[in-house]
């Protein structure tokens, strides 16, 4: 039965979430991206770390033989593409903290013609540390690849976002001051203080905008157009934050009967939105 149920639901899903579904394929996707086997091993050795009977001794061997089979990797071309993501993955998951340092700089130095540093960019989350920000700067200015370009720039926009929304907590008082300039460092808190909300969002617009002109057509890590994704990010900004008007809504309700939102003003309303796929 669940080997049937299995078989219908390939059948009817579309192919990438065929491909999800099936343990065949999620295998071989594996064995052919080291990189992406790397990173997984290495999250499952770091939740092992959580639990009582972690064993400190057997998580430093098994983290020793990820390294090596990495710099494995790296050995046979230093500057290929291969080698590069082996070092993307080293240097943002810490799995060697003593070359961190070093990991990044010759990303972003030797390495920074390459295509496979849009991965890098979608890695340097905020939230991450004051320098991530810097990183994803070099990688607008200097980057080799016009794909590495706009992802950097994109994930630029989250970090406006994020530090325009702390400063709001900051000033609402429901962030510490101590927590903000933790986060930030003590030169870029100032700096973010000294803007405000206000001169901080016209950043991200900013941001936004250059993403949708210079960068549209770029694909996210899910083929997704990162002109498409700001322009909703623009359109949430202007038009779906609290106190505005709803956007009208034409539809049809469970009857078949058509009505609009505006139909419902003045009144309680919940909007649910789903879909499948």
């Amino acid at each position: 039965m669940q080997t049937t149920l299995l078989l219908v639901l390939l059948a009817l899903a579309p192919p990438a979430v065929a491909r999800a579904l099936d343990p065949q394929a999620v295998a071989q996707e594996k064995a052919a991206d080291p990189v992406g086997e790397l990173r997984s091993q290495f999250d499952t050795l770091s939740r092992e770390a959580g639990k009582p009977a972690f064993d400190a001794q057997k998580f430093q061997k098994d983290r020793a033989e990820l390294v090596a089979r990495a710099r494995a990797l790296m050995k046979d071309d230093p500057r290929g593409e291969l080698a590069v993501r082996v070092r993307v993955w080293m240097a943002t998951s810490g799995v060697e903290s003593a070359s961190q340092a070093a990991l990044f700089d010759e990303l972003l130095t030797k390495d920074i013609a390459s295509p496979a540093l849009a991965e890098l960019a979608d890695w340097l989350r905020p939230g991450e540390g004051p320098e991530q920000r810097t990183r994803l700067e070099e990688l607008v200015d200097k980057a080799g690849d016009r794909t590495v370009r706009g992802r950097a720039l994109w994930t630029l926009g989250d970090h406006a976002k994020r530090e325009r929304d702390r400063v709001r907590g900051l000033e609402a008082g429901d962030i510490k001051t101590e927590a903000f300039e933790k986060e930030f460092g003590d030169e870029r808190a100032e700096t973010l203080r000294k803007t405000g909300v206000a001169g901080l969002e016209k950043q991200y617009v900013a941001t936004l905008e250059r993403v949708i002109k210079d960068y549209g057509d770029v694909p996210d890590a899910r083929g997704r157009r990162i002109g498409t994704r700001a322009e909703g990010a623009l359109f949430e900004l202007r038009s779906l934050q609290i106190g505005m008007l709803v956007p009208d809504i034409e539809a049809e309700d469970i009857d078949g009967v058509a009505f609009k939102l505006s139909d419902y003003r003045g009144k309680v309303v919940v909007l649910d939105f789903w879909g499948h796929w």
